[in-house]
């Protein structure tokens, strides 16, 4: 399944109501726990089709790139503003590791920085009216060198930025040193080398508790042993 639209029932041939019209009667005249299984399904089926049905389409002219991760981006904002329960969703954009031909305001890297940028905008003019509701973050796997390689790349790092957006967010600022020492010849890390400067950790249990009122034992449950003092994301 990619998106809301693929749960239905989809028969060869027939009418899919008249069909779901003909399990329900025999789901129903069944009294085991296998009826019941049944009529659950069915009722399922039911509740998706409305929410097919309801703000299907993006709000306020928002447009997702023709990618992967922007149809993902747009039933994300379907399921928040179909009220749900969705609590948290996560979404993937693949080919950062940019070893060969990395390219500058062009090339593979600027495709991909292309996208992600035309992905998070459409998403947050979407969700404009549930912006109160919703805090966004962006990260990577693993972080790269600020060092260009011999094939035009860069190779792996360990810093790396992380980009949080939302109506709390205090925005338009940057968090965290200036990694200055980068590019010195001295750095322990090697050429480019980016040290790491705040566990994302911190950025993720900060959300936690503010967005969804986790506690503190909550916290360390999911990052036991783990220093999560708040970095001011709010």
């Amino acid at each position: 399944l990619e998106k809301l639209d693929d749960i239905a029932i989809q028969p060869a041939s027939g009418d899919a109501a008249a069909i779901a019209t003909t399990l329900r009667a025999l789901y129903g005249a069944d009294v085991t726990l296998l009826g019941a299984r049944g009529q659950q399904t069915l009722d399922l089926f039911q509740r998706v089709s409305a929410l097919q049905q309801a703000a299907a389409a993006p709000a306020l002219g928002a447009e997702y790139p023709r990618h992967a991760f922007g149809d993902g981006l747009r039933e994300i904002a379907r399921l928040i503003r179909a009220r749900v329960g969705l609590e948290v969703a996560c979404i993937d954009l693949g080919g950062w590791d940019t070893h060969f031909f990395q390219g500058t305001t062009d090339g593979s890297h600027a495709t991909l920085a292309r996208t992600l940028a035309q992905g998070l905008a459409a998403f947050d003019t979407d969700l404009q009216d549930e912006r109160p509701r919703w805090t966004l973050l962006v990260m990577t796997e693993f972080g790269r060198r600020v060092y260009e390689n011999a094939s035009l790349g860069t190779d792996h790092g360990r810093g790396f930025a992380l980009t949080a957006i939302g109506d709390r967010v205090r925005g338009g600022r940057l968090t965290g040193p200036w990694p200055l020492q980068a590019m010195d010849e001295s750095n322990p890390l090697g050429p480019g080398g980016i040290e790491i400067a705040c566990d994302y950790r911190r950025v993720f249990a900060e959300v936690l508790g503010r967005s969804m009122g986790m506690d503190a034992a909550g916290l360390a449950r999911i990052f036991p042993g783990a220093d999560l003092a708040p970095v001011g994301l709010f």
